[in-house]
């Protein structure tokens, strides 16, 4: 996994050689340019939705963005090869957490995280991802807060999300929480579509 100052410089490179000025990204991706600035400067994280729309913006795959190298057909990660990255304004020690599993095939339009929110701390913002997502609570409790509804997911338990769905994360277990997050464009991915 590649670590911030190194996923800044590598999205600075690929928006100056799309010609695009801070504004200009700001306005193809719907991110801030300051936000962009901090982020290419290795000062903040991206959120993973973040991420995905700065990606979108300059026609390049997420993985790109998060893994040190690209491979051809196939990546093999081991555990010690992955990085944490955290949420923005966090550092280490921080309420909420993720690393991307399995990343890195040029062209995949499926991406896999594993996300880590602490125990007793205060829910994420709200995120938004243009993807189809599904979540597999690996340990603890989360709390999924979506529009007027919520779902409590334990142990085991799943929740597939369509795109454009906005929601919030909340440890509602006394212990920290660790999840899995699938992504998939479903645009590219009719295996997911119901017709």
């Amino acid at each position: 996994m590649i670590n911030n100052e190194s996923l800044g410089q590598r999205l600075k490179a690929c928006r100056t050689e799309a010609g695009l000025t801070l504004k200009a990204m700001e306005a193809r991706a719907s991110v801030s340019a300051t936000h962009i600035s901090e982020i290419e400067r290795g000062k903040t994280s991206p959120t993973i939705g973040a991420l995905q729309k700065m990606a979108r913006a300059l026609d390049r795959d997420l993985t790109y963005f998060l893994e040190s190298e690209a491979l051809d057909e196939i990546t093999h990660q081991r555990p010690f090869e992955r990085e944490w990255v955290y949420a923005p304004g966090e550092g280490p020690g921080g309420n909420y957490r993720f690393m991307g599993l399995g990343t890195g095939v040029p062209g995949s339009k499926l991406n896999g995280f594993r996300l880590e929110l602490k125990a007793g701390a205060p829910g994420s913002d709200e995120l938004h991802s243009e993807s189809d997502n599904v979540f597999l609570v690996e340990e603890g409790s989360v709390r999924f807060d979506i529009e007027d509804e919520s779902h409590v997911l334990e142990q085991g338990d799943s929740l597939h999300l369509r795109a454009s769905v906005t929601y919030r994360l909340v440890n509602v277990g006394v212990a920290d929480a660790l999840m899995f997050q699938f992504a998939a464009d479903r645009r590219t991915m009719p295996m997911f579509a119901r017709n």
